[in-house]
């Protein structure tokens, strides 16, 4: 990830900190205020991983975006799916910004 990371501006303030992801154990949440801006850092990703014989499971990769937003993001040219919720560290984390 340091290395995909190296070189790459772009984060967002959550909390007073700049933020580019939120990593835990095997997990990468990717944060990014702008669709190109996460297509590139999905793309070095990709291509860090890759170099090192590691995969995207394109399956289990999903995006998520403020509510009533499309964001069309792709690896290898395959088009990850958006979804409106996901499960973080035991909360559900929504597009409408809640959490549960």
């Amino acid at each position: 990830m340091r290395e995909a990371l190296d070189g790459f501006i772009g984060s967002i303030r959550i909390g007073g900190r700049m933020l580019s992801n939120l990593r835990f154990a095997d997990d990468i949440i990717l944060i990014r205020s702008s669709t190109a801006e996460l297509q590139d850092l999905v793309s070095r990703v990709d291509l860090i991983g890759r170099k090192y014989n590691m995969m995207i499971n394109i399956a289990k990769t999903k995006v998520m975006t403020p509510k009533d937003k499309n964001c069309t993001i792709k690896i290898q040219n395959i088009m990850l799916e958006q979804i409106t919720t996901f499960p973080c560290l035991g909360s559900i984390i929504s597009d409408n910004t809640s959490s549960k």
